[in-house]
């Protein structure tokens, strides 16, 4: 076939969208160009027909669907995309599933992915792997948040696609944009297979000084222990004096009592805090 100009002309057998027999340099470049269009296509929503849908499954075949656009249904963990290879598909998600890299699966970074409600992805046939590639995987818009954000949760459970920071140790794997982000800074796990995240329970979070010189010598990520600033209380103590005349040289006596004791008192309780409200902090994966 002659180099495509429209999605709608695809062929529904995948082999045949490209050049038959020898073409010349020009004509290659048409096809790579024609295809390189179509996926950007795909991504913007354009040059297709209406959306089909189809529930998660195990195998969720997105190539049987009769439509470049494909919304996935369903909770279902998705491990392939079938072996009906008719041609790139956009594909959105309706909520919360997990994709497992494979060899018929090819995700970006050859890591598991969480969806959310609304993120996207163009799949594209791997024919020599019998199976896909998922390429330009977007987060929809408001979940766009990078790995390794910590934020404050008015729920005692994490929300999708956030862990508690409760210094727990945590697959390298499974995490793996986490384990990019933060690496070992709150922990090495087990020194092969997990880290850990920050343990942020009870802790007021300070920012770090970064050679400003207010909290200088500073680690970043590392904990510092309650601290009351050096500090003087100065008071007056009384004194009383008395005087005594008597005696055959009429001796003046003066007696002086100071008081004492610890300014400081003994109030208070085990830490030194503000008012504050407790939340749950999360960390982003």
């Amino acid at each position: 076939m002659a180099a495509p100009t429209l999605i709608t002309e695809l062929s529904q057998t995948a082999g045949s969208n490209g050049p038959a027999g020898s073409v010349s340099p020009i004509e290659l470049d048409n096809y790579d160009r024609a295809h390189a269009s179509f996926i950007a296509q795909l991504r913007d929503g354009k040059g297709h027909a209406a959306t089909a849908s189809v529930a998660s499954a195990t195998t969720t075949d997105i190539g049987a669907a009769n439509s470049l656009s494909v919304e996935i249904t369903g909770t279902t963990t998705i491990t392939g995309f079938g072996t009906a290879y008719s041609g790139p598909r956009l594909l959105r998600f309706a909520g919360a599933l997990t994709l497992t890299n494979s060899a018929s699966l090819a995700l970006p970074g050859a890591a598991n992915i969480t969806t959310a409600a609304g993120d996207t992805c163009i799949a594209v046939p791997n024919l020599a792997a019998n199976g896909w590639n998922v390429t330009a995987y977007t987060q929809a818009v408001g979940s766009g948040v990078p790995a390794g954000t910590v934020i404050d949760y008015a729920a005692n459970a994490a929300p999708l696609g956030y862990l508690k920071a409760n210094g727990a140790a945590v697959s390298r794997t499974t995490y793996a944009a986490l384990f990019t982000a933060i690496g070992t800074t709150f922990g090495v796990g087990d020194g092969s297979t997990t880290f850990n995240v920050p343990d942020l329970r009870g802790e007021f979070v300070r920012g770090w000084d970064d050679s400003r010189g207010v909290d200088s010598a500073r680690v970043f990520g590392s904990a510092q222990s309650d601290l009351l600033r050096d500090h003087t209380h100065n008071y007056s103590a009384p004194s009383i004096s008395a005087a005594m005349t008597g005696g055959a040289s009429n001796t003046v006596l003066t007696a002086t009592t100071t008081a004492t004791g610890n300014p400081n008192g003994g109030l208070g309780g085990a830490e030194t805090r503000p008012r504050n409200i407790a939340l749950l902090k999360c960390i982003k994966y």
